[in-house]
């Protein structure tokens, strides 16, 4: 009425009248751009009221408003409005909001200002909302304008979503795609019949999209190692590529295993270290993953500490922190029970370890050499034969060294010999002497590290049928109980009933 005054009373009029609505709706689908140029059209024929006939079957008259209609949306509406052409099934007229948002990312980092303009669309009754996700067109008419629309984009704009649906499919499969297994399923086909750099490029346009899942990321990223690793043999680019991407995974033991594995033969061992200690540093094992990871980052410390020239105080830490907890870890666990890539593991770090013990028998640290001892007895027990042999050739060193190992302190309530030392150590002895309880001897044994003989007082023990003196004394020191079991085959079984 403002724009035409002299009008008002005849409009006034027309929207009393009974049937206005119907046929105001007959004659512009309710859709909110073609009332408002439909009131225009009106006053400027007189207030005839054929127009609403005419309209509807005019084809002058449609191509007049549905060429308008583009004018009165917002810029970025503009943008959707276009790209909705490149995605839409042609024969139902409907499209996916998840798939339009995806393909607008690669132009414009602002998704709610993507879904503000879907929002436009649907308030103007360009589209309407059929199911969660799903869209559909309001008419076929406006499918021929999103195309003209298009054509009048810029053509980095044009390819940049043509380059990108092309990725995807077309028509019907579109509706049922998930975008992002679309996109790595295209990276993965393109191993063998892109460039490399090509190749590259859409894996690492799949790894940036923060919005895409972590689990197909992380193929992505396995993927992209694993092309340019063992099919191009580029192992620098391999680790500079996962490098970029790794502190998405920095909670993730399988990926960092990998990345890890592969710095070391790089011999990039500092930078290893650093993503065993971020990840380890005040953690417990949780899962399979994360004990695989922690076997081989024990080995991988143990020989850094080898090859190196570091501190005794560092070689300690990492046997306390890090090689002691893999003991602590396993020990009571069925060895067979762990996965293959577990005892491959172990079978390494194991032999990593007691070197590393070896090195320090020097200190004459007594917890190194019973630590050592440790070690070298799970071995034995349990490792296939062919991983035997170096723990075999070890085992003296160890024994010989616990029982040469002294120390000052002798307990004054044990009987001593004439060497002074307690007569059941001396290797003649008959039976347990009388007075001394389990208790004292194996806090003798643990004091002096006297090996051979606790084994030897175990086996007297069991032969007197003194059983719970026996578990006392596995129960007081974790210490003897696999060398125990070894020297006793009986006991175990025993103990289990």
């Amino acid at each position: 009425s403002n724009v035409y005054p002299d009008r008002k009373v005849d409009l006034d009029k027309l929207l009393k009248k009974d049937q206005f609505e119907q046929l105001l709706l007959k004659a512009t689908s309710g859709r909110p751009i073609f009332i408002y140029q439909f009131a225009h059209l009106f006053v400027q024929y007189a207030n005839d009221e054929s127009i609403f006939t005419d309209f509807s079957s005019s084809k002058s008259a449609k191509e007049f408003l549905y060429g308008r209609i583009v004018s009165y949306l917002s810029k970025n509406a503009q943008l959707v409005f276009a790209t909705i052409s490149r995605i839409i099934d042609a024969n139902e007229l409907i499209f996916t909001s998840r798939l339009l948002v995806f393909i607008l990312h690669f132009i414009s980092d602002d998704e709610d200002e993507i879904i503000s303009s879907i929002e436009e669309l649907e308030n103007q009754k360009i589209i309407e909302k059929n199911a969660d996700e799903i869209y559909r067109l309001y008419s076929a008419d406006f499918l021929d304008l999103m195309k003209v629309e298009f054509d009048k984009l810029s053509q980095k704009t044009k390819s940049t979503i043509i380059s990108q649906v092309g990725r995807l499919g077309e028509g019907e499969n579109l509706l049922k795609l998930d975008p992002y297994k679309a996109l790595l399923s295209d990276a993965d086909k393109s191993r063998t019949e892109g460039n490399e750099q090509e190749v590259i490029d859409k894996y690492r346009s799949l790894l940036y999209q923060q919005k895409c899942p972590l689990s197909l990321r992380k193929k992505a990223l396995i993927n992209l190692v694993s092309y340019l690793n063992i099919n191009r043999l580029e192992p620098d680019l391999a680790v500079k590529n996962m490098g970029d991407f790794i502190k998405d995974f920095k909670n993730d033991p399988y990926v960092l295993r990998i990345y890890v594995d592969m710095l070391w033969s790089l011999k990039k061992n500092e930078e290893a270290l650093k993503i065993i200690n971020g990840y380890f540093e005040g953690y417990r094992i949780n899962s399979i993953e994360d004990l695989e990871f922690f076997t081989i980052s024990v080995g991988y410390y143990s020989n850094y500490c080898l090859n190196n020239k570091l501190t005794i105080d560092k070689k300690l830490f990492v046997l306390n922190n890090y090689a002691k907890e893999l003991y602590e870890e396993i020990y009571l666990k069925n060895y067979k029970s762990f996965s293959p890539a577990i005892r491959h593991n172990l079978h390494l770090s194991f032999r990593q370890i007691l070197l590393l013990c070896k090195s320090l028998l020097v200190t004459k640290n007594a917890d190194i050499l019973i630590f050592g001892k440790k070690i070298n007895d799970y071995a034995l027990i349990n490792f296939p034969t062919n991983f035997k042999s170096f723990f075999i050739q070890n085992e003296s060193i160890f024994n010989e060294s616990i029982i040469n190992y002294k120390v000052s302190f002798v307990p004054s309530e044990l009987i001593r010999d004439e060497k002074g030392l307690p007569q059941y150590l001396n290797g003649n002895v008959n039976g347990v002497p009388s007075g001394i309880s389990i208790n004292d001897i194996m806090r003798y044994d643990n004091d002096l590290l006297v090996y051979g003989n606790a084994k030897r007082i175990m086996e007297q023990l069991l032969q007197k049928q003194k059983i719970e003196c026996v578990i006392q004394s596995i129960n007081a020191s974790g210490f003897y109980r696999l060398s125990v079991f070894d020297a006793c085959p009986s006991l175990k079984e025993l103990i289990n009933k």
